[in-house]
């Protein structure tokens, strides 16, 4: 794992930083699922109005995507703010990893052709699950070692070391994997 330079006022951000995220998340983390969806939209609505520099990052995207035709001005907003809800809203149901079980695996997730996931793990077949970011994809995690199988998974490291180590433990004791790749950014 590289380590990143960097000055004494990053690392006094970074620890500000965390120690709000993770105070706030603990107290999110317990109200009711109806209240964190609302909560969820509700900072992406905030967000899409605060943060110009990644709405104007992703008006740009839509018109390399959209190069011809064009979209109207109203229409690239309303699909750039939806994209803020919906990340606002799975960032919040990370906090809800906890409360995730075999049992109740249907208020959560909806899977689709999980038959031929069961079946190949039953004939001791591996199984490689590659997903867009669509949903909630932490959740694939968690469903497979809750069900009781070996899960490895790889991603990227947060900015933050501090948030990301509360990240990473949130992961593997969530979702109790037994393997676990840190990819190098």
């Amino acid at each position: 794992m590289d380590k990143r330079k960097t000055t004494l006022a990053r690392t006094i951000a970074y620890i500000l930083e965390a120690v709000a995220v993770i105070a706030l998340a603990t107290i999110f983390s317990r109200l009711p699922k109806t209240i964190f969806n609302r909560l969820g939209f509700l900072s992406g609505m905030i967000l899409f109005r605060l943060d110009r520099k990644d709405r104007k990052q992703a008006c740009h995207n839509l018109d390399i995507i959209f190069k011809d035709p064009h979209l109207l001005p109203s229409e690239k907003d309303r699909i750039v703010k939806r994209l803020f809800e919906n990340i606002a809203a799975l960032a919040f149901e990370y906090l809800q990893l906890d409360r995730l079980y075999a049992e109740n695996l249907s208020v959560f997730l909806k899977a689709e052709n999980h038959k031929a996931v069961v079946e190949a793990l039953v004939e001791k077949k591996g199984v490689l699950i590659v997903t867009a970011h669509l949903g909630n994809w932490e959740y694939l995690g968690i469903l497979g070692s809750r069900l009781g199988y070996n899960v490895a998974s790889v991603l990227k490291r947060q900015h933050n070391p501090y948030t990301d180590r509360w990240l990473t433990k949130i992961r593997e004791e969530g979702a109790a994997l037994n393997v676990f790749i840190l990819a190098g950014v």
